[in-house]
């Protein structure tokens, strides 16, 4: 009976999860392969969903604005470390209708459906095109004139009218000005029509950072295509080979402006937008001494590359320390050119309790589009840090000691208070015992025969933990193991006798003097600060074991007094 109950229940849950399944809501993405496109030119609308919508789609909504060339649709199923993905795309090839800014409505998937979104259609560009035999090519820049280290934007286009079988672009060649050449993705194919004439084409962009002032010039760059065309025989039709055509396009001239008089910037940034921004890796509102927190700073500038960024400083303040990490450069490409992205991580550790303020970080760019400075900022920062709540408790319950700035200094022997109060309770607690059973009262002198005998030891074990805290901050050492060393280093820094508990390592530097708190940086930084050189552990090795060796030649030896003079 208790089976059938328990089958019946996990029938019923199988049910629910199928029914909420089922009426989950598929979120159906919709992207496009470039942005703006031309009236007669065709281009790729893509859909994507991660799980099975309610219906098949209902693409009439595009008919209004796109011819539908073609369409297509592809599933695909993986298990990536036992997690189930499925992604579920349509693509579909569409020419516009007119030109013009288009929001196209939302796209039914059955109850679930797409959001709206925009398509730009400008006019067809015929401009400056060279024609030769049902081959057209075409190169065009976006711009007429540029700052110097700006971008340009140069498109080669080659629209042929037959099948072929390749084709090649020769590389750009600038006259006059030195220029740095980003290439923008792979070559673009789609249709178009000319003349009520189809063509294929085949696009080509790269981004141009002028070095220089004055006048640019681009000379034409010339196409080869192979045609593809199959010659009749008695053994079939093959192809030949020899049907090669040469096309060139018309060159460019472009003007290099100098760098504007009326900015003031450190660094020339001639971009259209450019944005700094922070992150931080947990809750910086839970702050604690000595335990690290990171935080990533961000500059994306459009229009730049990333080795055009400047560094990213973020000046000292007194209380934390900061460990930069090796800087990320990264450049993301889209239709409008290149986007520079600088991220920068640095671990900071206060090194103590208390509120502190970190100062604001500016970048000055020019704005190429207003003409005028603009500055990207992250304002300054106050941040609280709370004293490790393990340092406090370890404050009210152990003897306070005076800081240890030298190892050598020798450290004075606590003298033990005795407590009358103390002796009246054992007394009553005895008298108490009295007048128990008889077994109760051999419990309880079994009981203090293992005490004693647990208290008589208690300075062997001691000794034990200390050698193998020693054993393993020399093992981590040894092998320059900079994690493993952190952690071994505050286990032996709590193994010694000197009634003082750590709970980070700034603690450490600032008890056992400057020669530790070197060690301790270089560790830190190396943990931290990505360091490329690598850490090794001799030299904190060597100053812990000195550390420990000062510590027992200046412990007092209270065993001499209870001995008889040899000479009395």
């Amino acid at each position: 009976m208790v089976t059938a109950r328990a089958l019946l229940k996990v029938m019923g849950l199988l049910i629910m999860l199928a029914l909420f399944n089922s009426a989950a809501i598929a979120e159906v993405n919709v992207t496009i392969d470039r942005s703006p496109v031309r009236l007669n030119e065709s281009f790729q609308l893509v859909f994507e969903a991660d799980s099975s919508p309610d219906e098949d789609p209902d693409f009439s909504g595009l008919q209004q604005y796109f011819v539908v060339l073609n369409q297509s649709q592809s599933n695909n199923i993986s298990i990536i470390n036992g997690k189930y993905e499925r992604n579920i795309k349509w693509v579909l090839q569409v020419m516009p209708k007119q030109v013009g800014n288009f929001i196209i409505p939302a796209i039914p998937f059955g109850k679930d459906k797409t959001r709206p979104f925009q398509i730009t259609v400008k006019p067809a560009n015929q401009a400056g095109t060279s024609a030769q035999d049902g081959l057209i090519f075409d190169l065009t820049v976006d711009k007429s004139e540029v700052y110097v280290q700006g971008q340009v934007v140069v498109t080669m286009r080659l629209m042929i009218d037959r099948n072929i079988s390749g084709y090649q672009m020769s590389d750009l060649k600038i006259k006059n000005l030195d220029v740095v050449i980003e290439p923008l993705g792979e070559v673009k194919q789609y249709q178009t029509k000319l003349a009520d004439k189809d063509y294929l084409v085949l696009e080509k962009q790269v981004a141009l950072f002028p070095q220089q002032s004055g006048r640019l010039e681009i000379e034409p760059v010339v196409a080869e295509v192979q045609i593809s065309k199959r010659t009749l025989s008695l053994f079939g039709a093959f192809p030949d080979g020899n049907n090669i055509r040469r096309i060139g396009s018309q060159g460019v001239s472009i003007d290099v402006l100098t760098t504007a008089k009326e900015s003031n910037a450190l660094q020339w940034l001639p971009a259209t937008e450019v944005t700094l921004v922070e992150k931080w890796q947990g809750d910086i509102a839970q702050l604690v001494a000595g335990e690290p927190v990171t935080r990533t700073i961000t500059l994306a500038a459009k229009g730049l590359t990333s080795a055009q960024l400047p560094e990213l400083i973020q000046s000292e303040v007194d209380g934390i320390k900061l460990y930069p990490d090796k800087a990320v450069l990264q450049n993301e490409i889209s239709d409008a050119g290149i986007t520079g992205i600088r991220q920068q991580k640095i671990a900071l550790i206060p090194t103590e309790a208390g509120i502190y303020t970190l100062p604001e970080i500016t970048i000055d760019w020019w704005n190429v589009s207003t003409g005028e400075q603009n500055q990207a900022r992250i304002p300054s920062r106050t941040i609280e840090v709370k004293a490790s709540a393990n340092l406090m408790a370890s404050d009210d319950n152990v003897m306070q000691q005076p800081i240890l700035k030298d190892p050598t200094e020798a450290l004075k022997p606590l003298t033990k208070v005795s407590d009358d109060k103390n002796d009246f309770w054992v007394w009553l607690s005895l008298l108490l015992a009295i007048g128990w059973a008889a077994t109760a009262l051999f419990w309880w002198y079994g009981k203090r025969r293992i005490n004693a005998s647990a208290t008589t030891d208690s300075t062997q074990l001691r000794a034990v933990g200390q050698r193998e805290a020693m054993k393993r901050l020399s093992q981590s050492c040894t092998s320059n193991n900079a994690r493993d060393t952190r952690d071994a280093l505050l286990v032996w820094a709590n193994s010694l006798d000197i009634n003082k508990r750590f709970t980070n390592l700034n603690q450490l530097g600032s008890y056992f003097g400057d020669q530790l708190q070197i060690q301790i940086s270089l560790l830190n930084q190396s943990l931290y600060g990505g360091a490329v050189k690598r850490w090794t552990g001799d030299d904190l090795l060597r100053s812990c074991e000195s550390i420990t060796a000062q510590l027992k030649a200046n412990k007092p030896d209270n065993s001499s007094d209870n001995l008889c003079a040899l000479n009395p």
